[in-house]
């Protein structure tokens, strides 16, 4: 540590003098612009940054633990560096132990009322980022997001566990890694997310979109609206997901939702029963698309043009309506509840695993059937003799009766 001090206090001494011959160098070149200025002021937070770094060091964690403490039980304000080391111990340099996180909370949960809110607004002020930053953003302990402002670019992922409303929250344009917005509930005003996140992005208890939400362009990895149990206006996705986008609590959709082009993961609405309004799908899912629970389609849907996993569809008892299916499944298309179709049926070309048709009760209505199904055709052996010598000579050897 006493290392680390010394080389902080050289690199200090290093910049204020570089500061005093760059500020000589100005003035004699007659520059007292305000961009010299500003050149000056950057040199001098440079310093200041410095300084705080070797008062840092030079104290334990804990030491400064046992201060705040103190501080917080006799009822005294705490000052705004105090506010940022105990709102943001990220920005700590040396090692927090797991007994000192566990204190730090203790403490944060004995601030309340305009105490908590007076701590809050030092805390944004001393934890305020510069325009870009390389790495990570934890701000888990923010609850508020009025009066925090962030950089304009994050290179790593962005912490926001802790926010409940999105109200006065201005993200990045653009963010490295993941954005955590996993508390949020509801969005209730206008807001909008960067135009690209190049990870995972969280909205995992988000139960239902009331208002507008304008998505990003891309997201990097997984989209998780695991929580999200209803879409109440017309809605947007990304238009690309490189990862899974999660909708495994979605039962209601109240208005035109459009989903992301490509989602080069799986894609997950098992909960969704009824289709009846316009969804227009993804042109591809790189996974499996899983729609197990819909009992019906009310209206004409395109399902993506290829699926790269398994499609399931076995809860779907009957086809009323027009439905486009894949060119392409990667692995199985279940269709094992499906008792009658009562429309022109165009089958994907081709089906990587096994197709299932169980239940079906006569296959007229398929007007084309797959080219090729590497696996097997599990058939309701109820089927008219017709109908299932046909599919025998169709694809020798694969039929299977169930």
């Amino acid at each position: 540590m006493a290392d680390i001090c010394k080389e902080l206090r050289k690199q200090l001494k290093e910049l204020n003098t570089l500061r005093e011959s760059c500020g000589s160098l100005l003035l004699r070149e007659g520059m007292e612009s305000d961009a010299a200025k500003k050149t000056i002021e950057e040199f001098d937070t440079l310093a200041e940054h410095l300084r705080d770094a070797v008062a840092l060091y030079k104290q334990p964690f804990g030491e400064y633990l046992d201060i705040l403490e103190k501080k917080i039980d006799d009822k005294k304000p705490l000052d705004r560096r105090e506010c940022g080391l105990l709102y943001g111990v990220d920005r700590y340099p040396g090692n927090v132990s797991d007994a000192e996180k566990v204190k730090r909370y203790t403490l944060i949960k004995k601030r309340t009322g305009a105490e908590k809110k007076e701590d809050l607004k030092l805390a944004l002020e001393e934890l305020t980022p510069p325009r870009e930053i390389d790495g990570d953003l934890n701000l888990v302990d923010i609850t508020s997001a009025e009066g925090l402002i962030l950089p304009e670019k994050i290179g790593g992922g962005l912490n926001l566990r802790g926010l409940t409303s999105a109200k006065g929250l201005t993200l990045p344009e653009e963010i490295g890694g993941f954005l955590y917005l996993g508390s949020l509930t509801s969005i209730d005003t206008e807001f909008t997310m960067p135009k690209k996140i190049d990870g995972d992005l969280f909205l995992s208890r988000l139960a239902s979109i009331n208002t507008k939400l304008t998505m990003p362009e891309e997201v990097g990895g997984d989209l998780d609206l695991n929580l999200l149990e209803s879409i109440d206006i017309e809605f947007t996705m990304p238009e690309k997901v490189d990862g899974d986008l999660w909708l495994d609590s979605l039962t209601s959709i109240k208005n035109k939702l459009t989903m992301p082009k490509e989602v080069d993961g799986g894609m997950v609405l098992i909960s969704l029963k009824s289709i009846d309004t316009e969804i227009i799908m993804p042109g591809k899912v790189g996974d499996h698309l899983d729609l197990e629970s819909l009992t019906s389609i009310d209206t004409e849907i395109t399902m993506p043009k290829e699926v790269g996993g398994n499609l399931d569809l076995r809860s779907l008892t009957s086809i009323d309506t027009e439905i486009t299916m894949p060119e392409e499944v990667g692995v199985d298309l279940d269709l094992k509840g499906l008792t009658s179709i009562n429309t022109d049926l165009t089958m994907p070309k081709e089906i990587g695993g096994n197709l299932y048709l169980n239940s079906l009760t006569s296959t007229q209505g398929i007007t084309n059937w797959p080219i090729k199904i590497r696996r097997e055709i599990y058939i309701n052996p109820a089927l008219p003799d017709n109908e299932r010598e046909e599919l025998e000579k169709r694809y020798p050897g694969q039929v299977r009766y169930e």
